[in-house]
């Protein structure tokens, strides 16, 4: 399904409902909306449920620095992209041994850690958490010397293109998501309106009284 055709189908659903006008650039803000919900909704089950995992796995993607075989050593940290949402793990070679998968501690358990000689990870049990510096975000790693090879695997937020793409190969979703998520922005936008016309009523009880 494409973006057009998604488009044609918010209307269609909108109008039994005798509802409002919306312009293109209102139903795409809603879309977003629903597909961010959608994502939210399946997530919560991505680690349990095959349905949810099969639901989601087209929005797989991951980051890589340095090389598997490499023995040149790297910043022990990455810089998380904007499409990450859920990270859902981070592999991470020393001294171009073969990768491990390290463990997410909270941000004052990572930096306890670094400075802990008892509870320090070590490179066959690294532990990563995230940063934040000049409003980039990053993911860092501990140990976080002789680094050679970072792979963070994760969730990542499609766009309204790769969404409902041109043909359904290239869609990131199958259709029968894409209906599931224009049946999720229907019903925002309904709310959405219910709600303008409830403040309406309320502003002109208020001029009534």
């Amino acid at each position: 399904m494409t973006l057009l055709e998604a488009h044609d189908y918010l209307d269609l659903l909108i109008d039994k409902f005798d509802s409002a006008y919306f312009t293109t650039t209102e139903k795409n803000v809603f879309l977003e909306l629903a597909i961010t919900e959608f994502i939210n909704t399946n997530y919560s089950g991505f680690g349990i449920n095959e349905r949810t995992r099969s639901t989601l796995k087209g929005l797989l993607n991951s980051d890589t620095l340095g090389g598997v075989t490499s023995t040149t050593a790297i910043a022990g940290y990455i810089e998380v992209t904007e499409d990450n949402i859920y990270t859902l793990h981070v592999d991470v070679a020393y001294n171009g041994q073969p990768p491990v998968t390290a463990k997410a501690v909270k941000v004052r358990e990572y930096f306890d850690n670094r400075t802990d000689p008892f509870h320090q990870p070590s490179e066959n049990t690294p532990t990563w958490s995230y940063a934040s510096t000049s409003g980039d975000s990053y993911i860092v790693l501990n140990p976080v010397n002789n680094i050679t090879y970072i792979n963070v695997t994760y969730i990542g937020r499609p766009d309204l293109a790769d969404a409902f793409a041109s043909t359904s190969s290239d869609s990131v979703f199958k259709e029968t998501h894409q209906q599931e998520i224009i049946q999720i922005a229907t019903r925002k936008m309904s709310a959405n309106i219910e709600s303008s016309n409830y403040e309406v009523q309320q502003e002109e009880a208020q001029k009534a009284g």
